[in-house]
């Protein structure tokens, strides 16, 4: 009889969590959007879609000048195959770099953008071996793109998780490390797509990609589905973690924020 009455609490305790959940739905929804976020572009450069005839002037020009910038490196490309052999040892290196900002001027997602940014992190050491004086701002700038291209290479990870569970588990609500991931992540992302969509001005907005709005988008149901996802059996475990977690976030933003203005 004792041990009957002590196990039905632990039983509708973990009752809330083996239903349906909408909000574990809506966490899915949002991770997939994560996904698409990360294929598709970041901005679109269409002066037709610009609010005034300055705005399309300046996009022209800044189009000219991306085109003017493919095909150079395109060139370059090309006549490296007659060039002296230090000439086409460097082409070598650097040539499978070029072709990925040609990849990110073509279409400009942040997977391409993270491509490029693991190109750069592993050049970034020949500046050094050119200039040894430059080695300590070339240490801080490789830091910065590590994070970023940790952060960006979990874009997909993280959208993927809430979506694939959800599918194999009939959308019931998740358990405590999945939803501090799924929350922590939604709040990073959503606050990258937030500051772009608030800091730019009115008038650029139409040039915004759908990455942007996705990121915005997929980031604030993930955060939701953290915040109103949790059970009776697991809420205050994972607001515990949710308040640890961003005590240390807030420690490593201001470190990269103190090393950011060094490796510029």
């Amino acid at each position: 009889m004792t041990a009957r009455s002590e196990a039905a609490p632990t039983r509708e305790a973990r009752g809330d969590e083996d239903r349906f959940s909408v909000v574990t739905l809506l966490g899915a929804v949002g991770g997939l959007c994560l996904v698409f976020a990360f294929l598709t572009p970041l901005f679109v450069i269409d002066p037709a879609r610009a609010e005034s005839e300055e705005a399309a002037a300046m996009l022209r020009g800044y189009q000219r000048q991306l085109d003017e910038l493919r095909r150079q490196i395109e060139g370059a490309r090309g006549g490296a195959a007659g060039a002296p052999p230090a000439a086409m040892a460097v082409a070598a290196m650097v040539g499978p770099a070029a072709d990925r900002v040609v990849d990110f001027i073509g279409s400009p997602s942040p997977y391409n953008l993270t491509r490029v940014a693991i190109d750069a992190h592993g050049l970034l050491p020949l500046v050094v071996s050119l200039r040894p004086e430059e080695a300590e701002r070339v240490a801080a700038a490789r830091g910065f793109l590590k994070a970023f291209i940790g952060l960006m290479a979990l874009l997909p990870a993280v959208g993927l998780y809430p979506a694939v569970r959800g599918l194999l588990r009939g959308f019931r609500k998740q358990g405590v490390a999945g939803l501090a991931l799924t929350y922590l992540s939604g709040v990073v992302y959503f606050g990258l797509g937030a500051v772009f969509i608030v800091g730019l001005p009115e008038a650029a907005l139409p040039q915004l990609g759908p990455a942007i709005w996705l990121l915005a988008l997929g980031g604030g149901l993930a955060a939701v589905n953290g915040i109103f996802g949790v059970s009776r059996r697991t809420w205050w475990k994972a607001y515990t973690i949710y308040a640890l977690a961003f005590a240390l976030l807030l420690v490593v933003a201001d470190r990269l924020a103190a090393r950011l203005p060094s490796a510029l």
